[in-house]
């Protein structure tokens, strides 16, 4: 397991290498996908991208607005 900062960096890392913008600051409020993309609801207006990249943690929103269970435990 490696630490949300690690993950973040690597992602951010790897993202920026393939010429990916990326957007710190801006709150997703809602998503809607298929098989060919994703359109985002953000506090900022609405995106549509290929993918999305939900690291904001344990609790996190985007995986939950995408129907995804947490891979990990959550601690007591």
């Amino acid at each position: 397991m490696v630490s949300q900062q690690q993950l973040e960096s690597m992602l951010e890392d790897r993202a920026r290498h393939l010429g990916v913008e990326l957007q710190r600051g801006v709150t997703v409020t809602g998503l809607e996908q298929d098989d060919h993309a994703v359109t985002v609801t953000t506090d900022h207006g609405t995106l549509h991208a290929r993918w999305l990249v939900g690291c904001d943690g344990g609790r996190s929103l985007t995986r939950k607005l995408a129907g995804l269970p947490s891979p990990a435990p959550r601690p007591r």
